[in-house]
């Protein structure tokens, strides 16, 4: 079985799978990434609404389709 085929598994019987970043270099890295974005998120959060709004949502690109 491989590693794709359990975390479908995981889906289907469980409902959720664990991904594990730690350790490698790359997962340090992207756990770091997300506690900046986590951080910038809470900053963002005591703004006011007037300096909110000066943050328009940019509509998404798709990538796929």
């Amino acid at each position: 079985m491989t590693e794709s085929d359990r975390i479908l598994l995981g889906c289907k019987d469980t409902g959720f799978f664990l991904l594990d970043l730690a350790g490698p270099s790359l997962g340090e890295r992207f756990l770091r990434d997300a506690e900046d974005v986590l951080k910038l998120t809470e900053e963002f959060s005591t703004l006011d609404d007037t300096e909110k709004s000066k943050y328009k949502l940019q509509q998404p690109h798709h990538i796929f389709g």
